[in-house]
């Protein structure tokens, strides 16, 4: 063990306990024990960089309130209020060094042994690190770095291990990056990379006086083979942010900043439990992957070890997620739903409310129908409902209801971002064109926006380039001269797509009906990497057999979205009925796709094939797109208005049909030609 663990002071501390059940309610027994680590100051000014990663704490904090047998223990280290403060304000028992971080853990091990938690979350939300060893570490606050040690993976390792050896389940979730193969970017459109440059990576030269190349390469090898040992997770689970080979940054979430994985983290489990799913690593980890591809990030979430636990997996078990409480406020005669932003709801969800009673009611027979909400206003924890319409007739007694959500605003934004490098007219011009299209959000250097999706900028060539949210090229997305005549339509017409596009590629029903959901399986012959895509080689089959488990016959449209920015209808294609393949109850089929790379692109590209199950026949003619560029595209915000409504009216003819059910499934496939390197990307 290493000695720093081994010193660690054991401080007495309490854990955090927000939300506790009224004493009138019977002491739940903890099971489940969250140990939340969030630091945004550091004491290196080059280092005190973030601003989202104790908000993202906090906010994994307040979620955990709705579960009384959850422990919550949490060490952060904030940012000083005060400028020339240079000691964050929480009590030094309550920061997030290495001796706490130590002593919180060794508390969760004898936890293990003397009482009934056996399930432990750890969510790590800041920098990562190398050490001078090369040895991934948590990039936790040092007072005194000199006497203050890294917190390696090594010790984090040793102490889940001796949480396995209890028992004990443990999930661990890193925020940050470890990746010493990139360097700070310091442009406009990018958040603060989440990785500490050591004195090495700052350009000192590495003292190599006193050691061998032998020694060197022994050191090398022996980091190496302890960042495999790390990763090689056997017996809990990891997802981090990106890749070791990669970098992640903060995002703003309205005016505040937040780790990527942190937030669509909090937001999937959100979503997740509005549906009423049942929560498994494979779904959660799908549904982060969604999202940072939908948000045009360049990196999705890794997972790494065992594929079987999740510490959610027992939170949020299936239907029962569903309902929400809601109640009449006697002051403001307002009706509360006892959900706020904290548990993912948005202003503009929509809930159907009835008494509590209304399901066994309903299974009896009676014809009770539901009122409709709107949330007009969120809150932390809970939010105003206003009715739409006119109210059903109710027990005037009644002060408490149950809410089921039944649709959700648009979770989905697409960012275009206009440099300076434009002219101010044409920037002007660009920003009208564009600000009729509901689900595109315009980001300027006077009202910037973090996280866009795409950036548009004019070279020193004088043609507009549209750079990917990185700020880098994107393959097969033509420029635009500006010295074309029709140059800002052309521009206008290439972003309208590349949004379309987009939000194609996060297309997914946001209430779906769980019972559907349990209607049909689709299972992949082969095994999905840890990126979460699947990789083959150019010419060889992608395999998913489609089975229908339900007593009625279910309607299946496929969508392959290629890197040619097209999205085509496979089956319609092949001469399939427009109104999708109808598969019989109890039938399969198997999907064989041989997948290859056209002639004109790279050595290595990636297809996304989007499968929409529907319990109606149904067609989706605006879902297709040509190729970018190609005459057939539609052009202008009234095209993009009506394929706005087309998606959240409800899918062709079972729009206004209550009886209709649908749902969304999403696959990744990097095709790589046999020439090019196989390792995964």
């Amino acid at each position: 063990m290493s000695a720093a663990f081994l010193a660690a002071p054991f401080f007495k501390r309490f854990a955090l306990k927000l939300g506790m059940m009224p004493p009138t309610q019977p002491q739940t027994e903890v099971t489940h024990w969250a140990v939340l680590i969030g630091a945004d100051f550091y004491v290196k000014p080059q280092d005190d960089t973030l601003q989202g990663a104790v908000n993202d704490v906090k906010a994994m904090g307040a979620f955990f309130t709705q579960w009384p047998h959850v422990k919550v223990s949490m060490l952060t280290t904030s940012r000083p209020d005060g400028e020339g403060q240079d000691i964050p304000p929480e009590d030094p028992q309550n920061q997030a060094t290495t001796e706490n971080v130590s002593a919180l853990l060794e508390e969760v091990i004898r936890a293990g042994s003397l009482e009934n938690v056996k399930h432990v979350y750890i969510h790590f939300s800041g920098h990562g690190k190398r050490n001078n060893e090369r040895e991934l570490c948590l990039g936790l606050y040092r007072p005194n770095p000199s006497l203050s040690p890294d917190f390696t993976a090594g010790m984090l390792r040793e102490a889940i291990d001796k949480m396995i050896n209890q028992g004990m389940e443990v999930t661990l979730m890193l925020d940050c990056c470890f990746s010493t193969g990139v360097k700070r970017a310091g442009h406009f459109a990018l958040g603060q990379v989440r990785f500490l440059e050591d004195e090495l990576d700052q350009g000192e030269e590495p003292k190599l006086d006193t050691h061998s190349p032998e020694d060197i390469s022994e050191q090398l090898q022996s980091a190496s083979l302890k960042v495999d040992l790390f990763f090689d997770a056997r017996g809990y689970t990891i997802i981090t942010a990106c890749g070791q080979d990669e970098q992640t940054r903060e995002i703003k979430v309205g005016n505040e900043r937040r780790g990527a994985l942190s937030h669509f983290l909090l937001r999937s489990l959100q979503l997740l439990k509005s549906e009423g799913s049942q929560v498994t690593l494979t779904t959660l980890h799908e549904s982060l992957q969604n999202q940072f591809r939908s948000a045009g990030l360049n990196h999705v979430p890794r997972r790494y070890g065992s594929s079987n636990i999740c510490f959610f997996e027992s939170l949020l078990s299936g239907p029962d997620a569903v309902f929400t409480s809601v109640f009449l406020d006697g002051n403001t005669k307002e009706h509360i739903l006892n959900a706020g932003q904290a548990h993912g709801v948005f202003v503009g969800d929509r809930y159907e409310v009835t008494a509590w009673g209304a399901l066994e009611d309903a299974e009896s027979g009676s014809e009770e129908q539901p009122d409709e909400f709107v949330v007009g206003t969120t809150r932390s924890l809970d939010s105003v409902l206003k009715l739409i319409g006119s109210p059903t007739e109710r027990d005037p007694n009644l002060r408490s209801w149950k809410a089921k959500p039944v649709g959700f605003s648009s979770r989905q934004k697409i960012t275009v971002h206009i440099t300076d490098s434009i002219p101010q007219a044409d920037r002007e011009q660009l920003r009208n064109n564009l600000s009729g299209n509901p689900v595109l959000e315009i980001s300027t250097t006077e009202k910037p926006l973090d996280l866009a999706t795409f950036n548009v900028e004019l070279d020193d060539s004088d043609t507009f380039r549209v750079l990917d949210g990185a700020a880098e090229p994107i393959p097969n997305v033509p420029c635009v001269k500006r010295s074309a005549e029709d140059y800002m339509d052309s521009l206008t017409r290439t972003l309208e797509h590349l949004a379309r596009y987009k939000f194609l590629r996060g297309l997914k029903n946001l209430s779906p009906d769980v019972e559907f959901e349990k209607s049909f399986s689709m299972t992949c012959v082969d095994e999905s990497g840890d990126d979460g895509r699947y990789h083959i080689t150019d010419g060889e089959t992608w395999q998913l057999n489609f089975q229908n488990l339900g007593d009625e016959p279910l309607f299946v449209h496929i969508f392959n979205m290629c890197s040619s920015w097209s999205v085509t209808d496979i089956l319609r294609d092949e001469g399939e009925d427009l109104d999708g393949f109808e598969v019989a109850p109890g039938s399969k089929f198997p999907l064989c796709l041989e997948m290859e790379i056209p002639e004109q692109h790279l050595p290595r590209t990636e297809d996304v094939l989007k499968f929409i199950v529907t319990s109606k026949p149904t067609q989706f003619p605006l879902l297709s797109l040509p190729e970018i560029g190609d005459s057939g595209t539609i052009s202008g915000s009234d095209g993009f208005n009506e394929f706005h409504d087309f998606i959240f009216s409800g899918p062709g003819a079972m729009r206004n049909d209550r009886d209709a059910k649908w749902s969304t499934k999403t696959f990744t496939i990097v095709i790589s030609s046999r020439e090019a390197p196989s390792a995964e990307e």
